[in-house]
């Protein structure tokens, strides 16, 4: 301790201090100088730049839940024109089952026979809007009105009925029924029932009109 304090050697005393402070002075120096450097660096990289040091968002990849391909829609009248059915009409009306004749208090079973002449399927509800019955009696110069499903369509729910599908260039068979009556426009409450004789049947659906068919009507309890 007393050599750092009092340097021995043939030069003077001042020329020792002189020389440690230079060092001391060296060693500050060097030792301020790597501070600065490791400051500069740690500052290059948490300030790169703007936007520098905040996470790149990530791009989530949502996969579209399969869609549920859309039922068939509701049948247009040109998908029904031009069948081509064995009469050359395009709806063609017959009895189902029974007769040649149908008492007056029995209903008369019918079956309307429809083409779908597209590509595409298509549905139709059974009901008194879509599927019209006409009734008439007389001479073919005389037609006298009887019966018609639409006098009363406004009593029945546009969603009643079956829904039935008419497939893509096939026949659909769509049962139709008619029980022996007499209606008037806006249906009015009536409990008269046609008399012995032979009527004609035909049928529109969605607006496109069947052949006729003949219905012979005899009195109840009547052999058939």
């Amino acid at each position: 301790m007393d050599k750092i304090l009092h340097p021995v050697g043939p030069e003077p005393v001042a020329v020792y201090w002189r020389r440690r402070a230079a060092v001391l002075a060296g060693l500050v120096i060097v030792i301020v100088l790597l501070v600065m450097i490791v400051k500069a660096i740690a500052g290059a990289g948490g300030s790169a730049g703007p936007g520098a040091g905040t996470p790149t968002p990530t791009i989530a990849m949502v996969t579209a839940p399969p869609t549920t391909p859309a039922g068939p829609q509701a049948c247009v009248a040109d998908q029904l024109r031009g069948a081509g059915l064995a009469t050359g009409a395009d709806i063609y009306l017959e009895k189902a089952s029974g007769g040649p004749d149908y008492q007056t208090d029995e209903p008369v079973p019918l079956q309307a026979k429809v083409k779908n002449t597209s590509s595409t399927d298509c549905v139709i509800v059974n009901n008194a809007h879509n599927v019209v019955l006409h009734v008439v009696s007389g001479v073919d110069t005389n037609l006298l009105r009887i019966f018609d499903s639409a006098d009363c369509a406004a009593k029945v729910p546009t969603d009643s009925g079956e829904t039935i599908t008419l497939k893509a260039g096939e026949i659909t068979v769509i049962p139709i029924s008619w029980m022996p009556s007499l209606s008037q426009q806006g249906c009015p409450d009536t409990s008269e029932r046609p008399k012995t004789g032979t009527y004609r049947a035909t049928v529109s659906i969605i607006g496109v009109a069947s052949d006729e068919t003949r219905i012979s009507l005899v009195a109840s309890g009547a052999a058939t």
